[in-house]
């Protein structure tokens, strides 16, 4: 199953401005500071995107998928902006630091350095003025595959913050479930990922039944079905790498979309 990698660093920064135009030492006054300039980032410990917008006053970071954090600016020389003081645990932890030197601010390009508190080694990122284009949320759709299956799934944008994924099964009836995105200008964040299928619904029973049997990884496949004196018969399991094989039997009252889990047995082989 592919996944957001959260942990989540997979997704980082993109917006910028020159934070020091009226003469003072730029540090944070508590005063509006006008509008930031946007910049799109790449690396700082990430595979997602990145967006900083920097006033002069203030840096927001915006890691796709993982969250958005306001830092000030703590100090300003003639090579470089830091920003710190961050307003959320979101990445940024107390201490943590952001450099931005002068010579991005007025190129609209150039390499920005985070550094941990208490840490020696720092993440760097490249930047380039620009901001969030596109559909913000598809990228993360696209990482999930919540069965075991070697199918192509289809990822289909339906309306605003809704989504869905197919995944093809000649055998036991497609995996298509339905995904919520939290969609708000450059920051999407995912919501609720229901199965909506039986076949799906079966899959996401014998997912949460191996947890609970003490599985540690893998996504769960559902291998057959048959019809029963009431309903119908799954077979499914998890191929776990760390715990071994989980094998389930699962009973429905149906077939169909919405269908209902009656039974579940089985559990670690």
């Amino acid at each position: 199953m592919k996944t957001l990698s959260v942990g989540l660093l997979v997704a980082f920064f993109g917006c910028a401005s020159n934070p020091n135009m009226d003469g003072d030492d730029g540090t944070d006054d508590g005063k509006d500071d006008g509008t930031g300039t946007s910049y799109v980032c790449t690396g700082l410990g990430t595979n997602n995107n990145v967006y900083l917008d920097i006033t002069k006053k203030h840096v927001s970071v915006t890691v796709e998928g993982v969250g958005r954090n306001t830092g000030s600016l703590t100090t300003s020389s003639s090579s470089s902006e830091t920003f710190s003081k961050w307003t959320t645990s979101v990445f940024f932890g107390t201490g943590d630091t952001l450099v931005v030197p002068t010579t991005m601010l007025k190129s609209g390009s150039g390499t920005v350095d985070w550094y941990i508190a208490n840490v020696n080694p720092y993440w760097q990122g490249t930047c380039k003025l620009g901001s969030p284009t596109g559909d913000q949320c598809m990228p993360l759709v696209e990482q999930l595959y919540p069965v075991d299956s070697t199918a192509k799934a289809e990822y289909t944008k339906n309306t605003t913050g809704d989504y869905s994924i197919d995944i093809p099964s000649s055998k036991v009836g497609d995996f298509v479930y339905d995904v919520t995105m939290h969609d708000d200008g450059s920051l999407c964040t995912m919501g609720d990922i229901t199965a909506t299928s039986c076949s799906a619904i079966v899959a996401d029973k014998i997912g949460a039944q191996a947890v609970n049997d003490g599985s540690s990884s893998g996504a769960p496949y559902v291998s057959s079905r048959a019809t029963a004196d009431s309903g119908y018969t799954w077979k499914g399991g998890v191929h776990d790498d760390e715990s071994g094989e989980f094998a389930y039997t699962v009973t429905t009252d149906g077939k169909d979309d919405g269908c209902t889990v009656t039974g579940i047995t089985g559990g670690q082989q």
